[in-house]
């Protein structure tokens, strides 16, 4: 017991780093790390249910939800156990961005910025409900049934706290010395998140839309790695997973069969992506420099 004490404690307190790994040993750390996490997935489905059962059965989810969330739970000793000491290094929790906001000021940035830079990607398909005023779209916000309370607690709760810290507060640390923290890193790290939504071939998904899910996973993973990545915690890539979750792939077929949103929605539904590259560094420039002003009239008061 005191061993498993001392290992928490080295995770929250003691300085390390990653720069001692090699490009093989990162990238096999982070398909481990996914692997784990997958396999988890099918070890707590017994054998005799796995074909034939639903992923959104209220049973499998309570068993998955359990196993992923210990695997996260435990994931700072992984990372611990192939970290090297650095007296000018960070904790393992601060790698991955699971310490505590150091100011009210790095709480609204790291949470609320991300979100609202979230919001953006997604103003065509808001626009969207609200001109068609019809809330039965087959989207999670608009389920009914005695499956809703656990799909909500998985796409919205359990699925982006777990994948956040696992695929991003895991590996972006692990990555970071060897591709640095720009581009690079945005574009290497999130292929591991798409290749571990490939499994759901596995559970009968038609292999066209595994791939689009790969595809859509890896794109998305590229936008919370670069969040992760400029604000140095968690919050805001596990808000912007659960809202992205709950709005769902955006329903590009539906707009010509509606004339009634083309005009509205098109300048917003297709370049979405557009509008957040253009925003991402105009909203961090200006909290900084608003900020900066505040604190300055404060002094100055």
């Amino acid at each position: 017991m005191s061993s498993i004490f001392s290992m928490w404690e080295a995770v929250a307190q003691a300085p390390v780093s990653f720069g001692h790994l090699s490009i093989g040993a990162a990238i096999g750390a982070c398909l481990g790390a996914s692997t784990v996490y997958v396999g988890v997935l099918y070890y707590v489905t017994p054998k005799e249910h796995r074909h034939g059962w639903s992923r959104d059965d209220p049973a499998v989810i309570r068993r998955r939800a359990l196993a992923v969330s210990a695997v996260t739970v435990l994931s700072p000793l992984g990372l611990a156990a192939i970290s090297a000491p650095d007296v000018l290094g960070k904790t393992v929790l601060e790698h991955m961005g699971l310490s505590v906001f150091s100011s009210l000021s790095h709480a609204l940035k790291a949470s609320l910025i991300p979100l609202g830079l979230n919001v953006a990607l997604f103003l065509g398909p808001l626009i969207q409900r609200y001109l068609d005023g019809d809330d039965d779209d087959g989207s999670l916000s608009s389920i009914s049934s005695p499956y809703f309370d656990w799909l909500f607690l998985r796409n919205i709760v359990v699925a982006p706290v777990t994948e956040e810290i696992v695929f991003r507060g895991w590996m972006v640390p692990v990555l970071t010395p060897i591709v640095g923290s720009g581009g690079l890193l945005c574009v290497t790290a999130p292929l591991v998140f798409g290749i571990a939504h490939l499994h759901h071939a596995i559970e009968g998904v038609p292999l066209p839309v595994v791939l689009a899910q790969f595809g859509y996973t890896s794109v998305f993973g590229g936008i919370t790695t670069y969040l992760f990545a400029a604000t140095g915690h968690t919050a805001g890539p596990i808000l912007c997973h659960a809202f992205s979750n709950f709005m769902g792939f955006p329903p590009f077929n539906e707009i010509s069969g509606h004339a009634q949103w083309v005009t509205p929605t098109a300048p917003v539904f297709f370049p979405g992506t557009l509008h957040y590259l253009l925003l991402r560094n105009y909203a961090f420039d200006c909290w900084s420099v608003l900020v900066s002003s505040v604190v300055r009239s404060a002094v100055q008061f």
